[in-house]
């Protein structure tokens, strides 16, 4: 009996290394969607999220930067570059969240920009935001870079985009008011479109 012990003990000390033992690491899996979202809790995060949708072209969280009135008191409302507005007369009548789910699901679509290519924007302070307790005015200067397929349209715009922002009751903040503006230096040697033109012919 006592040596039939003996002869069970190797044989036990393997089951449990083999139930115990460490397990190798799993390989991530490269095709779930990592997303940069976050909660945005502060004006600036609202900003980042929105750089963020277009280097991963990622339209929901762009829409979800954008006040939806379903959860918000407030509505969106984009007013247009006062250019683009005389470019495309009735174009931006009314244009609110619907024209912007429209407009971006159309954008990052492979048919306009391709798997791989450029999709950037850039915020640089134009002034200094006035944060209130529930709202906030941005007014940030823009470098949307694109490598689309588009017609008559660059692959660069830039201009003045005055975001206008609000706190819903949850703690998160949203854009409510969008107005483009045209931007030049002192020597007004850009000559490039406003972001309003490209919206204008994403339609």
């Amino acid at each position: 009996m006592k040596k039939l012990f003996c002869l069970l003990i190797p044989l036990l000390l393997t089951g449990c290394d083999a139930i115990f033992g460490t397990r190798e690491p799993e390989e991530p899996d490269e095709n779930i969607s990592r997303s940069l979202w976050q909660q945005p809790t502060s004006p600036g995060i609202v900003l980042e999220n929105l750089k963020n949708a277009f280097s991963e072209r990622n339209e929901e969280n762009y829409l979800r930067s954008l006040a939806d009135s379903t959860s918000s008191e407030r509505v969106f409302l984009f007013i247009p570059s006062q250019e683009a507005a005389v470019n495309n007369p009735g174009a931006f009548e009314g244009w609110g969240l619907n024209e912007e789910r429209v407009y971006i699901n159309l954008l990052f679509s492979e048919s306009s920009l391709p798997e791989g290519v450029i999709s950037s924007l850039e915020f640089t302070r134009f002034e200094e935001p006035s944060i209130p307790s529930d709202s906030a005015l941005f007014e940030e200067i823009y470098e949307l870079e694109l490598e689309h397929t588009l017609e008559n349209v660059p692959p660069k715009m830039m201009g003045i985009a005055k975001f206008r922002m609000a706190r819903s009751d949850d703690g998160n903040w949203s854009i409510y008011r969008w107005e483009d503006l045209a931007f030049s230096n002192d020597n007004d040697t850009l000559d490039l479109p406003t972001w309003s033109e490209l919206k204008a012919r994403v339609q």
